[in-house]
């Protein structure tokens, strides 16, 4: 996966440790994603990566990964999510991420649904 520590920095100053995990896990979904042969951005893609963070943070809460969660890592998550929203009038073209509130739901419902939620249209 490819990311910038400067932008990394940032996002743990302003937000805290879990927005750069949450950058990360969204990325990671990225790479799940062309393993999958899903080649192409699109909004799909970055709606279901969102969604598979949230599936990931659901793993972590249930501690079955590696890292825990402290008070406030969820809200850290979706205050970054929410706050990096496209809220430019094209946020739906081809490779847009989505809208503050796309971003946020897709996140929401892996993190309550999980992993499975995040394959369904």
């Amino acid at each position: 996966i490819y990311f910038d520590m400067d932008f990394l920095y940032q996002k743990f100053l302003t937000y805290g440790d879990y927005a750069v995990v949450t950058i990360l896990a969204h990325e990671w979904a990225h790479a799940a994603q062309f393993q999958l042969g899903q080649q192409e951005l699109s909004i799909w893609t970055e709606n279901q990566a969102d969604c598979l963070c949230g599936a990931y943070t659901k793993a972590a809460k249930e501690n079955r990964q590696s890292i825990r969660l402290d008070e406030g890592d969820i809200e850290e998550a979706e205050q970054l999510l929410f706050n990096i929203g496209s809220s430019h009038p094209d946020w739906a073209s081809n490779g847009a991420h989505g809208s503050s509130n796309q971003r946020l739901n897709n996140f929401r419902k892996g993190l309550v649904y999980g992993l499975q939620s995040c394959f369904t249209k």
